[in-house]
């Protein structure tokens, strides 16, 4: 994910650099590499998957690594934190 979040990130800096011929082919790169994220928000939270957050969390890991670790969006990591009532570096 965080390789997808570089990517888009590179492809934003073209996107803002490049003339109106090259905007429909960066969009469609944008496009195919927002695919390939992990969709994890339809996906039910175990009660493993969340043992493992709080653990991560009250160590100190960032929200980027906790996001990799457990294969789930930043989004979804920060919204179940404040769920849970806990909080987690954000890694910025």
């Amino acid at each position: 994910m965080r390789a997808a979040l570089l990517l888009w990130s590179e492809l934003k800096d073209q996107l803002l650099g490049a003339n109106a011929a090259n905007v429909p082919q960066t969009l469609e790169l944008k496009e195919e590499i927002m695919s390939d994220m992990d969709t994890s928000a339809d996906r039910p939270w175990t009660f493993e998957a969340v043992q493992l957050l709080r653990e991560l969390a009250r160590e100190g890991v960032p929200v980027p690594v906790i996001s990799l670790k457990l294969k789930r969006s930043i989004a979804a990591i920060h919204a179940k934190l404040a769920e849970l009532g806990l909080t987690a570096p954000s890694g910025v």
